[in-house]
This record gives C-alpha cells, structure tokens and sequence, in this order.
C-alpha cells in the first residue's frame, strides 16, 4: 500500500472504525511517522533504492504534503523520523541498507539530523507500560 490511513479511534474500547485514505505517497511506500506539537504527522518515505529519501510534513485535516525534507545523498531508504534537541526542533532520520549495493548507496544506515524552519518543533514522546 502506498498510503497511509486513518481512522476515529474509541479510547474506552480501543476500536478503529470509519477508515479511510489520508495520504498516497507518488514514490515510494511509507514507513515510520512521528507527529510534530502542531499536529501535523512526519512521515519517512522507502524509496527501495529509487532515488533519494525524504520525509513528509503532512497535514491531518487535508492530507497534503506542506512541508518536505530530502535526504542530502542518493540514500533512498529513510525509515523513521523524531525530535530532539533542547527545543525538539531537530528532526532525525534514520534510513537502511535493506537489499541494498553499499557501494550505491555509501551512507544508507545512517543517520541524519536536520534543523527544522522556526515555527515547526516536536513534543516529547509519550511513554507507556504494558503489563
């Protein structure tokens, strides 16, 4: 699938229901997401070798790309994103060496920090215990 989906969300029950289509990516699949304290969802784009990464700033309410950062190299796979930094306004991404010529692709695995435009910052992650 080269979408991402959403759906409404029961918090007591934990149901999903109402699905439908928020976003279709034009190249690539996408992977890992992260959503900024604005709101909007981060999303990492597998490109399987074809031309470099990016992630996407999307917008929940209309599913439209508003925002893109691309990989500086030929490295295609990013794989997820956060925040950090004192004001979580760095954006890190991470990318793979899945089914890849590393010799193509030299700094596929890597990882990657990007300073983001003021106005646009993370939140601190959420954390949870199962038990």
């Amino acid at each position: 699938k080269k979408q991402i989906d959403q759906y409404d969300y029961n918090l007591q029950t934990g149901e999903l229901r109402n699905g439908e289509i928020l976003h279709k990516k034009e190249h690539g699949d996408p992977d890992g997401s992260v959503v900024d304290a604005q709101g909007y969802i981060w999303n990492a784009t597998w490109r399987h070798g074809k031309g470099p990464g990016m992630v996407d700033r999307i917008d929940p309410k209309t599913g439209k790309v508003v925002f893109s950062v691309h990989l500086p190299d030929e490295t295609s796979q990013s794989s997820c994103c956060c925040f950090g930094g004192p004001n979580f306004d760095i954006l890190f991404i991470t990318t793979a060496l899945e089914n890849l010529e590393p010799t193509n692709e030299p700094h596929a695995g890597g990882l990657y920090a990007v300073k983001l435009p003021p106005g646009m910052s993370g939140c601190p992650e959420k954390r949870f215990r199962i038990e």
